[in-house]
């Protein structure tokens, strides 16, 4: 079902960002909608069977076209956390290490593993100076495993990142996710 439901589910963030992706690559406008060939393109994105044009078009609609095409995270979990452990807490592209360089990618992949200093680093970035007490850290570790998620699967991950590449985060944005992102944080730590 092409509903509103399906967009926002965490699981499904791959699909959507890969239509968030085409109706950006194809400067797609509300009037597109209207084309049924525009519709069945989007609607081959989506694992989803015998998808409805019509209620394809009014979910895309009502979520809106500029929503889906640079603001993904308002609306999908999943590209919110995504986005904000990749463009909010670790915003850099390259980390100098002894060795060389570290992409944000590796970083990344580091905060989903459980890495304990990286774990700090993301505590002091979302809760601004804040240091990790040694009880709050397997709680942290979880909420930012990963492997909890759908999302740690290529088919998954990688349109999420193709779709984060492609937006020029602004201040107000990099607020919003971080704060969304301590809200979830704090609802899903707090037992």
């Amino acid at each position: 079902m092409a509903s509103e439901t399906y967009f926002k589910n965490k699981n499904n963030a791959g699909n959507v960002c890969k239509i968030g992706t085409y109706l950006k690559n194809n400067s797609i406008t509300d009037g597109d909608l209207d084309d049924n060939k525009v519709l069945t393109e989007i609607a081959k994105l989506m694992p989803i069977k015998n998808v409805k044009p019509e209620q394809l078009k009014e979910t895309i609609r009502a979520i809106t076209i500029d929503t889906l095409k640079t603001k993904l995270w308002l609306i999908n979990t999943g590209v919110l956390f995504i986005a904000g452990v990749e463009y909010v807490l670790f915003p850099y592209e390259d980390y100098e290490q002894e060795d060389g360089t570290m992409s944000r990618m590796f970083i990344s992949k580091e905060v989903y593993d459980g890495n304990v200093q990286r774990m700090n680093e993301a505590f002091r970035a979302l809760f601004i100076g804040s240091v990790l007490e040694d009880k709050k850290l397997k709680p942290v570790q979880n909420f930012f495993k990963i492997k909890r998620h759908t999302l740690d699967k290529p088919e998954n991950l990688d349109p999420i990142r193709e779709y984060l590449n492609t937006i020029d985060f602004v201040d107000e944005d990099k607020m919003y996710i971080k704060n969304e992102l301590s809200k979830t944080f704090l609802a899903k730590t707090r037992k």
